[in-house]
């Protein structure tokens, strides 16, 4: 059989109930904790809780008592740590991050991943690419021995010997032929998107399969399951509608249904996404007869909104991996889609967090983890056991259970697509907050994995590389203790300490504490003004032009002015990190299960009830607030929803199915803020 007839037969749909023979439910901390298990289980769980206590205690009262010199040094070291922080993040993101965000948004991946002679931006360290018809090119197929940059599909220097050691190679079971340069391997990769989704409106669904259909390769090569809840009594509904609308566009599109098995799943993503991944695996590989190493599968949410060239993208970076199953390939996740439509303490954080995922995938003294959207080869979920599903964030313990599994010999690659996601928005002020800060303390809720790390650390203590272990724990520690502690040290240490010693005014060299920790405080402003510069040029340059992104919605003289926001960034900081991580840490310390679990409300702006005022200039150049959607035209085309508002003369399009129309206004309109 050749590759067109196997791709003939298996571009199908339908529901996905059976689990691959080989695979189980895996739990974290077992099914079953009695005893002694139960008992380190719940010290580990209060570990977080215990480092933050000491922590705050100790800059808040008994360090200013017991040991006065000390304790200004370290709440002066503490706040130089974080704008420490905040200056690599935010200048990484400006000076390497927003560059090769550039680059890869306007390089060919198709047509790299079929002529490995031509030079890549993905394995371009330095700023200078080759230019050639006005695309940035970049390197040949890599050998892990070094940075070869000829073409080893040809070149007669390369033994065969080296060649067998060095370039993982599978045998296609399609046309039984092995797949070994990097031409074979790109053509040869299929990819498989999970979204899971309980209860989200029609539209968002539609929107991210919008971007899925759009993908270069999506007839060929893209298989979309929507993994539900059986909880959800609408999600059949809904699914046999996207079905209807999209499966002619797509390589597959199946669904799953979510049942608990066991009283010790956890209500979640991991555990859905567990078991979507598991009737996957029976499909992919028993009926369709693909090999693992054929698959990359990419976990997303149901609002995730894709660049169109992010498969290709993906199977180039994949196909030049000399070490493809001992990684998680990571995205350059961001929430500028609806910035402009969330309250502002929302979108200061937003930014902030946007920004600083750009800048750990950029820096190499950061050390970022999954978040939300991330891919892995099906051959390294196989190896690993799947999701276990009695955990709550399941991108980080995933990704610890990973590095734990491979022996410590397991990281992160970054892929500097931007892959957006709505902040949380919702239809008034306060749900929009109230939902912001669940989603802040379901993030928080990851430290109860140091728990999870100890006893792997234990269980594999005479594998495992002890170092690489110790820093990981090490830095989930700082993640969590100092997300939780920060804001308290810098906005009442000093203050705290003064009041409880007044011989701390007179340290160091009689400046006093208080100034001191201002002074430490004020690099921050370099931080600040790189957050703004980034913000504004991956706004206007990168995201301008992408499909649902409404990150210029608003005119550039209120983006300015808006500015001002920066101000409420503190409070922003105190009311998402500080207080929703003590909150979790607690929470896991006394009752370690995240009962009612709740997914952040995705807000349907193609409902007619919905209204929100939608800003939006004029054609005249005017600036006003309307109802969204007020006398709106409803329209569908090939599937999708097209909504245009009638009295602004279709200048704004809500929904788009092809996104064509959308593109050619935002290009018309482009400096306009539209």
């Amino acid at each position: 059989n050749n590759n067109n007839n196997n791709n003939i037969a298996i571009r199908t749909t339908g529901f996905l109930n059976t689990p691959h023979e080989g695979t189980k439910l895996e739990f974290a901390r077992g099914e079953q904790q009695r005893g002694q298990n139960v008992l380190l289980a719940r010290l580990g769980f209060a570990t977080p809780l215990f480092f933050t206590a000491t922590l705050l205690s100790f800059v808040l009262y008994w360090g200013a008592l017991l040991f006065p010199p000390f304790a200004v040094f370290f709440i002066c070291a503490f706040i130089s740590y974080g704008w420490f922080k905040g200056i690599l993040y935010s200048f990484s993101a400006l000076f390497i991050g927003v560059p090769r965000a550039h680059l890869y948004k306007t390089a060919d991946w198709k047509q790299l991943g079929n002529d490995s002679r031509k030079k890549s931006p993905l394995l371009e360290r330095t700023l200078g690419v080759s230019e050639e018809d006005g695309k940035p090119l970049g390197m040949a197929h890599p050998s892990s021995l070094g940075s070869v940059k000829e073409d080893y599909d040809t070149s007669a220097t390369i033994s065969k010997q080296r060649r067998n050691m060095d370039i993982p190679t599978w045998t296609s079971k399609l046309d039984n032929k092995e797949k070994r340069t990097l031409a074979e391997k790109f053509n040869d990769l299929r990819h498989v998107v999970i979204v899971p989704t309980y209860r989200e409106p029609l539209n968002v669904l539609r929107k991210t399969l919008n971007t899925l259909v759009a993908q270069t390769c999506a007839k060929d090569k893209v298989i979309v399951v929507i993994a539900t809840e059986k909880n959800d009594k609408e999600a059949i509904e809904k699914v046999e509608a996207l079905i209807e609308e999209y499966s002619k566009n797509l390589l597959g599109l199946f669904y799953t249904v979510h049942e608990k098995i066991s009283p010790a799943e956890t209500d979640g993503k991991s555990s859905n996404v567990a078991w979507c991944a598991r009737c996957v695996q029976h499909t992919i590989l028993e009926k369709w007869n693909y090999v693992p190493e054929q698959i990359l599968v990419t976990v997303c949410d149901a609002d995730t909104y894709f660049d169109e060239q992010f498969c290709e993208c993906l199977s180039y970076t994949h196909a030049q991996n000399m070490e493809p199953y001992n990684c998680t390939y990571q995205s350059a996740e961001n929430e500028f889609p609806n910035i402009w439509m969330v309250p502002t303490l929302v979108r200061v954080k937003a930014v902030v967090d946007s920004i600083n995922m750009l800048g750990m995938l950029s820096s190499k003294y950061a050390v970022p983890y999954p978040y939300v959207c991330y891919s892995q080869s099906l051959r390294t979920i196989m190896d690993v056991n799947g999701w276990d599903v009695d955990v709550v964030p399941d991108d980080f313990h995933h990704f610890m259970k990973c590095f734990f599994k491979k022996d410590g010999h397991f990281r992160l690659v970054p892929i500097f697509m931007l892959t957006g996601n709505n902040a949380q928005e919702h239809t008034n002020w306060f749900s929009a907050m109230r939902s912001r800060y669940r989603r802040a303390k379901r993030d928080a809720w990851g430290a109860i994995d140091l728990s999870y790390i100890l006893s792997q650390w234990y269980q594999k203590r005479n594998v495992l590389d002890k170092h690489g272990a110790f820093m990981l724990f090490v830095d989930v520690i700082e993640h969590h203790v100092s997300w939780s502690s920060y804001f308290l040290t810098v906005m009442l240490g000093g203050m705290m300490s003064a009041w409880l010693n007044p011989e701390l005014e007179t340290y160091p060299f009689g400046i006093g504490i208080r100034a001191m920790a201002l002074i430490a405080f004020g690099p921050i402003l370099f931080a600040t003004w790189a957050y703004i510069v980034c913000d504004f040029y991956v706004r206007m340059f990168l995201v301008q032009d992408r499909k649902y992104f409404e990150a210029n919605s608003a005119p550039l003289w209120w983006q300015i002015t808006s500015q001002v926001q920066w101000l409420l960034m503190p409070l922003a900081d105190f009311i998402f990190a500080a207080v929703a991580a003590l909150d979790a840490q607690l929470h896991m310390a006394l009752w370690p299960k995240m009962s009612g679990y709740r997914v952040s409300k995705t807000v349907d702006r193609s409902n007619l009830e919905y209204k929100i005022a939608q800003r939006h200039i004029m054609p005249n150049g005017t600036w006003r607030n309307e109802p969204f959607l007020n006398n709106a035209n409803i329209n569908t085309n090939g599937g999708g929803s097209a909504m245009k508002s009638s009295s602004s003369n279709g200048l704004y399009h809500a929904i788009e199915s092809d996104g064509s129309d959308a593109r050619s206004e935002r290009e018309r309109n482009h400096g306009r803020g539209l």
